[in-house]
C-alpha cells in the first residue's frame, strides 16, 4: 500500500496536462450492460439484445444473447463498419463487400453479391445497404414491402425500422416504404435533413439547423422531440428516441420501460446507437480519470486506487466507467505497475 501513498503524496504537484484518451463504449438499459472494457473501439451497433463493437485493428466484438448465433462474429481483421438488426449482425470489410450472420430464416443474412457497399442498417428481419453509385439494396423479410426500395441512384444514408425502411437523398429530402401502419413510411416532406434513424415504428431526422422530426407510433412518446437545435447525432431504440448535442452530451426522450432512457451523465459523447430496450454511446475517455468527470485530477485518487485494490467494487460503483482507464502502461492489466504511470500522466510525465 506504500506506493498507492506515493500517488497522494506527489500529486501535491499537480499540473495542467495534455490528456491520454481513449473510446471506450458505455452501456444502459435491459441489454446494455456488460460492454466490453478498453480504449480501442471505433464503431458500436445494438440488436435485440446484442451488441456489436468493431476495434482499431478492424476485429468485431459481440456479447449479450446468442441464440441465433448473432454474437458469432466473423473472425477476419479487415472490417470497416457494423450494423446490427434484431437477431443479426452486418459488416462492411475493407473491400467494400457485406457479411452477414445470425438468424437467417427470412434470407436477412443472404447479402447480395457486390464490392461497392459505403454504408449498412439491419430492421427487425431485413437489411439494407447503400452502394457507392447511390442506389440502395434490400434482402430478406418482404412481407409488408420494406425490401422494394425506390429505383433512384441519389441516396447517401439509410435506416431500417423493424418493417419498414428509410432513405436520405443528396438534396435533403427523405424516402419511406414498406409498413406503415402508424405512418412511418409517412416521411415529412422538408428538404434539409440530413440524419436519419429509424425505431421499431418511428422514424427520426435530424435537419441542417440541428433540430429534430419525428413521426410514426407516438405510443410511448416517441415524437416528443426536443426543442433545441444544438443537435449533432440521432439513434432510435424501439419506441425510444437519443440524440447527441453540441457539447457531447445525450439527451432521450420516450419509452423508458428497461433503462433504455436512463442515459450516462457528461459530456464526452462521441457516438450513440439503440437496442430494442438499451442504448449504446461510444465515449471518449481520459486514461487514469477514473470518476469519468472529463479531467484527470486528485477526485481521481479514490477511484484509481479502488481499481487497482477492489475492481469489482469499482465497476459496480462506476458503472458508466471503464475499468480499463487505470491501465496507464498500457500491457492489458490493472495492477500496481500502472501506478507510476498514472502519476506520470497526472503531473505531465
Amino acid at each position: 500500500m506504500r506506493r498507492v501513498l506515493v500517488v497522494c503524496a506527489v500529486l501535491v504537484g499537480l499540473l495542467t496536462t495534455t490528456p491520454v484518451v481513449a473510446w471506450s463504449v458505455v452501456g444502459w438499459g435491459d441489454d446494455g450492460a456488460g460492454a466490453p472494457m478498453g480504449g480501442d473501439f471505433t464503431a458500436i451497433a445494438a440488436g435485440h439484445d446484442f451488441n456489436l463493437v468493431l476495434k482499431e485493428d478492424g476485429t468485431l466484438f459481440a456479447w449479450g444473447d446468442n441464440w441465433d448465433g448473432q454474437c458469432d462474429v466473423p473472425p477476419e481483421d479487415d472490417f470497416v463498419a457494423v450494423a446490427a438488426g434484431w437477431y443479426h449482425g452486418l459488416a462492411i470489410r475493407q473491400d467494400d463487400s457485406v457479411v452477414a450472420w445470425g438468424r437467417n430464416e427470412h434470407g436477412q443474412c443472404d447479402v447480395p453479391a457486390g464490392s461497392d457497399y459505403v454504408a449498412i442498417s439491419g430492421g427487425c428481419y431485413h437489411s439494407l445497404a447503400l452502394r457507392d453509385d447511390g442506389s440502395v439494396v434490400a434482402w430478406g423479410d418482404n412481407v409488408h414491402g420494406q425490401c422494394d426500395v425506390p429505383p433512384e441512384d441519389n441516396f447517401v444514408a439509410i435506416a431500417a425500422g423493424c418493417s419498414f425502411s428509410l432513405a436520405l437523398r443528396e438534396n435533403g429530402t427523405l424516402a419511406g416504404w414498406g409498413y406503415n401502419y402508424h405512418g412511418e413510411a409517412d416521411v415529412p416532406w422538408d428538404s434539409d435533413f440530413v440524419a436519419i434513424a429509424a425505431g421499431a415504428n418511428f422514424g427520426l431526422a435530424l435537419k441542417e439547423g440541428g433540430s429534430l422530426v419525428a413521426w410514426g407510433s407516438d405510443s410511448s412518446g416517441q415524437l416528443d422531440v426536443p426543442e433545441e437545435n444544438d443537435f449533432t447525432a440521432i439513434a432510435c431504440a424501439y419506441a425510444t428516441g437519443y440524440t447527441l448535442k453540441e457539447d457531447g452530451s445525450i439527451v432521450t426522450w420516450g419509452r423508458d420501460q428497461s433503462g433504455e432512457g436512463d442515459v450516462p451523465p457528461g459530456n464526452d459523447f462521441l457516438d450513440i446507437t439503440g437496442g430494442v430496450q438499451h442504448g449504446l454511446a461510444l465515449a471518449e475517455r481520459i486514461i487514469g480519470d477514473m470518476n469519468c468527470d472529463g479531467v484527470l485530477d486528485f477526485f481521481d485518487i479514490d477511484p484509481f486506487v479502488m481499481a487497482l485494490t477492489t475492481p469489482s467494487l469499482y465497476v459496480e460503483l462506476y458503472p458508466f466507467c471503464d475499468l480499463m482507464l487505470a491501465d496507464c502502461d498500457g500491457d492489458g492489466w490493472v495492477d500496481f505497475f500502472d501506478i507510476d504511470p498514472w502519476v506520470e500522466l497526472a503531473v505531465g510525465g
